[in-house]
């Protein structure tokens, strides 16, 4: 058996550390540890052993014990930049969620400037270091959740920092795709009011605050595709959006979702709305994944468009946590975002941790069965009904994410080979 139970953060699709720690405690009469690192230098290896020491003790079935890291002879302190920084400060003005997110993204975005200043090492092929002043590419911003994406895409181009989100999920989440599928919403239901305004207000058909007003309470146009459009000025920007949206859906009998995101790009545009931005290849690349993305569900599921369109939503929820890598582009010289689930695995020059202020909100879904070892299934079907059962088990689960939460922690922290900052 070989594995490092330290990195076991894939509860949520049933890996359970439990199995991995109880077969070692079987079999493992002649237990080898391998302790050294080859990927991180010396000063950022001693910060983490400091740090895990005291945050990964052994819990019987949930957690192992920290061993500490050594590292490889070969590897040298660099010799500009601080090896390992913290962010943050102390916030005596009590801010919200959404403001103590803004914050911090702003402190990551001058993190960010300040580590081009930087040397990180190329291997050379006796296996020591080439050090060389760092670039935008050698930079990986690094998020548990979702949750603080869109302050931090506006801190990064703020700053005019070239940026890009490399997991599926967070393509999803982003501003641009979030609008398209806003459209296809609309077309799957058009008594959608909310996802029609947003669609009409968003980049694919370009509608102001004004146009809406004008068309709501001079017009008394109403929110629905069903709604005829006779009586209302055929050049209005509202009408002109409705009546494409109209055309459009009379041909989705024909069309499988992928042509329908396919169609909505080219005809409204998108692709060359990318040259209003300052980097129109991220755009282009985050359209032609979610339109071959969609092509492939097709292919695999043969759903409707309502399926897809949940399918899609699901994509960007915090429930899904999906952890698909797109294809990196060597050849573009920018800020790579990932989640960490993502990044398992993988190595940055420089490593930025950022987000870890978003509690976990564990298990939402209305229906959830605990499987407690030698005990009867437990349940929990929202507030109405909790068995005994589920009841006893829940605070070993509640233990267990928190356990794992600690695990993700180090799985980020050790992805970087040069300088490490933690927010």
């Amino acid at each position: 058996f070989v594995g490092d139970s330290k990195q076991s953060i894939y509860r949520f699709r049933r890996a359970d550390i439990e199995v991995f720690l109880g077969a070692r405690d079987t079999f493992g009469d002649d237990t080898l540890s391998l302790t050294t690192n080859f990927r991180t230098t010396p000063p950022v290896i001693a910060w983490i052993n400091h740090v895990f020491r005291g945050l990964i003790s052994y819990e019987p079935g949930s957690q192992p014990a920290y061993e500490p890291l050594d590292p490889a002879p070969l590897r040298e302190p660099p010799p500009a930049g601080p090896p390992v920084t913290l962010l943050g400060t102390v916030h005596t003005d009590d801010p919200n969620a959404e403001l103590l997110r803004e914050r911090e993204a702003a402190d990551v975005a001058a993190a960010v400037v300040a580590a081009l200043g930087w040397k990180v090492a190329d291997r050379r092929d006796d296996g020591g270091d080439a050090w060389r002043r760092a670039r935008l590419g050698d930079i990986t911003i690094l998020l548990p959740a979702r949750t603080s994406l869109p302050a931090l895409e506006r801190a990064l181009g703020d700053r005019g920092i070239a940026y890009r989100a490399e997991t599926s999920s967070l393509v999803y989440s982003t501003r641009e795709v979030r609008d398209l599928l806003a459209a296809v919403r609309v077309l799957a239901d058009p008594t959608d009011q909310l996802s029609l305004v947003t669609a009409l207000r968003s980049v694919v058909f370009g509608c102001g605050d004004d146009d809406l007003v004008t068309y709501r309470l001079e017009h008394r146009g109403a929110w629905s595709l069903l709604a005829p459009l006779t009586d209302l000025p055929a050049d209005h920007p509202v009408v002109e959006a409705l009546g494409y949206l109209r055309d459009l859906r009379t041909q989705l009998p024909w069309l499988g979702p992928s042509e329908v995101l396919d169609r909505i790009v080219r005809d409204r545009r998108l692709f060359e709305l990318g040259y209003a931005q300052a980097r129109p290849r991220d755009l282009w690349r985050r359209l032609r994944f979610v339109i071959d993305q969609a092509r492939a569900w097709s292919a695999a599921q043969g759903g409707t468009l309502r399926q897809y369109v949940e399918w899609a939503r699901m994509q960007a929820s915090e429930s899904a946590r999906v952890a698909e890598t797109i294809l990196p582009e060597t050849d573009d010289d920018s800020v790579r975002i990932m989640t960490v689930h993502a990044a398992k695995g993988l190595e940055f020059p420089i490593a930025i941790l950022s987000g870890m202020t978003t509690a976990s909100r564990g298990a939402r879904a209305r229906v959830q069965v605990a499987f407690p070892p030698g005990e009867p299934l437990g349940l929990k079907v929202g507030t109405s009904l909790v068995t005994p059962e589920y009841e006893q088990f829940a605070p070993i689960d509640e233990q267990m994410d928190h356990h794992e939460r600690l695990r993700l922690l180090y799985v980020a922290c050790t992805r970087a080979r040069d300088h490490l900052v933690v927010s």
